[in-house]
């Protein structure tokens, strides 16, 4: 499986290219089935596909209309950064919260 990233996320997450990579983690997996946990059908789905393709890495993505989504996307739910206090608790910023609520809300 291919996971299209950014430049920008490359670079803020420190993703390593597909040619770099050692043994991968296998944390997409886990985050991904976190963030479906309600979703019945659609955990179904992933864990096949990772039992199918267990082998994950990360591609720059390219697609600048897909870029462009991504960043008005970003940029409406964020409301200019404001939004993300509604998932800080205790100094700690829930990042599962807020892509559930992008996703699903």
């Amino acid at each position: 499986m291919i996971i299209y990233a950014t430049k920008q996320t490359f670079e803020r997450y420190k993703l390593k290219l597909p040619a770099e990579l050692t043994p991968p983690l296998n944390m997409i997996a886990h985050y991904l089935l976190e963030l479906y946990k309600d979703d019945k059908e659609m955990a179904k789905a992933l864990k096949k596909l990772f039992e199918g393709n267990p082998v994950t890495c990360f591609a720059k993505l390219t697609d600048k209309s897909a870029i462009a989504t991504l960043n008005t996307t970003q940029s409406s739910f964020a409301d200019d950064g404001y939004r993300f206090y509604e998932f800080i608790r205790e100094g700690i910023l829930h990042t599962m919260e807020i892509n559930h609520a992008a996703n699903f809300k």
